[in-house]
């Protein structure tokens, strides 16, 4: 919010970003998006602004509720996924330290340095995020962001193993369930959260959501539409109905 007021006011002022929560201190401060919520979804107002720098200060966290610290984690473990499997071990043992902090906050960096307004592989970022988004508005936001998006790196990789993207979904459960991180289903009508991922800012299609599914965990992540009797069938069958 601080950074969308920057971004237009008087067309554009200077600000820097002080997070006080380990979410913002590893994703949320990182990479310039700015936005706010609409009823039809997650951030539809709002455009690329990056901080003159962002000042991060881990004394700022000491008395983190963990709640908050469970929330972080989902953007960390999926920066494990996509980039360094290693850092699960660095987050089990304090997910608050400097050295777990710099290791997850640096791969998103390096990722924007090299595309900046997600033209590629900064979509890499998006893991868990479409089924996630959908499922945190169906909640009206009782659910925080990094336990809907645990959700969401589950239920996508769950249908990336079927459809032979991800060869083990063992792996992605392996390191949820280290972390202690929880991803049982939500009671949600599977046709209700398609409804919300088709007004997802990130679709180019009318009738297709856009899914970054991990490929090869700790390196790779494949980027592709999928239709709704395809994403329907998978979920069924995730729930076992």
């Amino acid at each position: 919010l601080a950074g969308f007021a920057s971004s237009v006011y008087m067309r554009g002022v200077d600000f820097y970003q002080v997070p006080t929560t380990l979410v913002a201190m590893v994703d949320s401060a990182i990479g310039g998006k700015t936005g706010i919520n609409l009823s039809a979804g997650k951030n539809l107002v709002g455009n690329f602004c990056h901080p003159k720098g962002v000042l991060c200060d881990p004394s700022l966290i000491e008395g983190l509720p963990e709640r908050e610290v469970k929330n972080s984690l989902a953007e960390s473990v999926k920066h494990a996924l996509i980039s360094d499997l290693s850092l699960v071990e660095s987050l089990k043992r304090d997910p608050k330290s400097v050295e777990a902090i710099t290791r997850s906050a640096k791969i998103k960096v390096e990722i924007i340095q090299d595309d900046e307004n997600e033209a590629g592989q900064r979509k890499w970022l998006n893991v868990g995020h479409s089924v996630g988004h959908g499922i945190e508005q169906l909640s009206k936001y009782e659910l925080a962001h990094g336990e809907a998006v645990v959700i969401g790196i589950y239920w996508e990789s769950f249908i990336a193993e079927k459809l032979g993207i991800l060869e083990d979904l063992s792996v992605v459960t392996d390191a949820l369930d280290t972390l202690e991180l929880d991803y049982s289903l939500p009671d949600y009508a599977i046709e209700d959260i398609w409804e919300v991922m088709l007004n997802d800012k990130k679709n180019v299609s009318k009738d297709r959501v856009v899914f970054s599914f991990v490929s090869e965990p700790g390196k790779a992540v494949d980027v592709r539409e999928v239709d709704f009797e395809t994403f329907q069938k998978l979920s069924l069958e995730m729930y076992g109905s």
